[in-house]
């Protein structure tokens, strides 16, 4: 097809120049017969000859479209313009003819349009038609070649000249527009393959996008955010929604959505508002099981709950099942509510991918969420153990001394002196202890300058307050690593609970810290020259219930990713060690894969 444009093409532009050829031919004509002709045919023969070429002309010149056709798939035509042309040379003279220039058109249009070897044998047929039509006047063809002059012998082989001179050039010509409209496809074709690339190439860069942000934060808004702007800079939707499942009320809400019709604030209330319940064998339901995209295209294609569609309100969506395990984690939803677009099956297939980890990084979300949860809940359980094993005796002791001094006043008042001095001296202790556990929930090192500083400090009011010789050794640039937030939280975490164990049951007279930073990880360890103590034999106690402080700080160590480790034996002191990464990057014990 793209051959028979290029030809087509060939031949209305070089139809222009063929008739103007032929125009030029009659203008010659007619100039000759103006002036007075060799030629033996009487004068009014050659006008009306001159009159009939002029029509034929015409007729080629206005039927330049419907010829065009004609004469590049068929010869017939060619061969039906060579016999008008040497009909015209036979009936004007042979050899005398003033249309003699008009006889070599032939030639110069199937060189043109049909290229070197019809050219040249177009050339040899009004080569050999010429002969025929000299010699049809009454010469022989061996009288001819005898007396041929000079002239004679020019005017054939002009013919073949033509032909030479035009076919070849006019191939070549021709061959270069054939591979120059070769090219032009051949570069839409690039372009069409270059723009699909460069949608992929969007599309794997959201994802990759997406799959980093999701997997170095952990809390809802920010992973929602995440998915909400992947999908919009990675995807043409002209609407993106994200609805949480909420196991509690068996229903999908927590809706966020992004672009389109859907920015509005009416658009926005009314979607936060909403709750999608999961009915047993509803279309919601059944899209779960099924775990693939619906694909709604405005033709009644897919089930979907009637309300869930009066809140898309388009006919052109895609519904993306979010599930971790056969479990529900949400849906995302996405539409073109403006331009009415359809969804295109390749977008489908991307989004199932970004689906998979949008699944999982929620799934994570909230189990971190509830990590944070359970570790709020043992810290206030340790807290409380410490009110009861320090404040409250040291507090119902103070009691039974207030009552045994009110008993005996009237008759021992120096009794009563020692004993308030015994209490002054526990409540001064009690209050120091209760000033220390409040520093350490404080958490200061949220108004310094780094953790390092933090430490510093920690160890320097740790000294103070225990009376244990303390220092701290640092080893690396706390500037380098910039450690995430929650590293810093359990860090700090685990040096107070192991100065806490230090001070209460350790007996230890020095103690010191080594805070390491190495390439992507940082090492706290605190070492102390206690009594030590069997760490089997604590973990037991853990089980009971009875002491809980380790296996809360590992739990908290190893949900950050991190390593604890606990060496101590009795007499040789206690190591306490925490290897954690800079940044929150991976969760231990959490999802890492969705069933799609």
């Amino acid at each position: 097809m793209m051959k028979n444009k290029a030809l087509s093409s060939d031949f209305k532009t070089g139809w222009l120049v063929l008739v103007g050829c032929r125009w030029i031919s009659l203008a010659v004509v007619f100039a000759v017969l103006l002036v007075g002709s060799r030629s033996t045919v009487p004068p009014g023969v050659l006008w009306l000859l001159l009159f009939l070429s002029s029509a034929y002309t015409l007729f080629l010149t206005l039927g330049r479209d419907f010829l065009s056709e004609a004469f590049t798939r068929s010869y017939l035509p060619l061969v039906a313009d060579i016999m008008i042309c040497f009909g015209l040379l036979f009936f004007s003279g042979a050899s005398d003819s003033p249309f003699y220039l008009y006889s070599l058109s032939p030639v110069l249009l199937a060189a043109f349009l049909k290229g070197g070897r019809p050219g040249i044998v177009t050339g040899l047929i009004s080569l050999t038609a010429y002969v025929l039509a000299v010699t049809a006047g009454g010469s022989s063809f061996a009288g001819l070649v005898r007396n041929a002059g000079a002239d004679q012998l020019s005017a054939m082989a002009a013919y073949l000249m033509v032909a030479v001179f035009f076919a070849y050039p006019s191939g070549f010509l021709r061959q270069l527009q054939e591979r120059n409209q070769e090219l032009v496809k051949a570069k839409e074709s690039l372009a069409t393959v270059n723009k699909n690339l460069e949608s992929v190439n969007r599309q794997l860069v959201a994802v990759q996008t997406i799959n980093a942000v999701l997997q170095s934060y952990l809390d809802i808004p920010t992973v929602m955010t995440s998915i909400l702007d992947g999908i919009k800079y990675g995807f043409d939707f002209d609407r993106v929604t994200v609805g949480l499942f909420d196991e509690r009320t068996n229903t999908i809400g927590e809706w966020r959505v992004i672009g389109g019709r859907g920015t509005s604030e009416a658009s926005e209330r009314e979607w936060k508002s909403f709750e999608l319940p999961i009915a047993l064998d509803s279309a919601t339901d059944r899209l779960f099981s099924a775990n693939k995209p619906l694909v709604v295209d405005g033709t009644g294609t897919g089930e979907v709950d009637r309300r869930l569609a009066e809140f898309i309100d388009t006919e052109a969506y895609a519904i993306m099942p979010l599930s971790v395990r056969s479990a529900p984690a949400g849906l995302i939803i996405v539409d073109n509510s403006v331009s009415s677009r359809p969804i295109a099956p390749e977008d489908v297939a991307w989004l199932e991918v970004l689906a998979t980890h949008a699944a999982i990084a929620i799934n994570n979300a909230r189990l971190f969420s509830k990590a944070q949860e359970l570790a709020a809940i043992t810290e206030r359980n340790r807290i409380a153990m410490e009110i009861h094993d320090g404040l409250s005796q040291t507090l119902y002791g103070a009691r039974l001394i207030l009552s045994s001094c009110s008993r005996i006043l009237p008759a021992a008042p120096e009794q009563v002196q020692v004993k308030l001095t015994y209490l002054d001296k526990m409540l001064a202790r009690s209050y120091e202890e209760i000033r220390y556990a409040i520093y350490n929930l404080r958490l200061p090192f949220l108004s310094v300058e780094s953790l390092t500083v933090f430490f510093r400090q920690s160890i320097e009011e740790f000294a103070e307050f225990s009376g244990i010789k303390s220092r701290l050794a640092v080893s690396g640039s706390e500037d380098d690593a910039l450690l995430s937030e929650d590293i810093k939280l359990c860090l700090s975490r685990v040096l107070q609970e192991s100065l806490n164990n230090a001070q209460k049951h350790s007996g230890a007279t020095s103690l010191t810290v080594f805070f390491n930073f190495q390439a992507g990880r940082v090492i706290l360890k605190i070492v102390d020259n206690g009594r030590g103590f069997r760490v089997q034999d604590a973990l037991e106690q853990a089980k009971t219930g009875k002491t809980f402080g380790i296996v809360a700080t590992e739990n908290r160590v190893r949900r950050l990713g991190g390593n604890f480790v606990i060496e101590s034996s009795p007499d040789l002191g206690t190591s306490v060690k925490a290897t954690m990464p800079y940044s929150v990057t991976t969760e231990v014990d959490l999802d890492k894969s969705a069933r799609r």
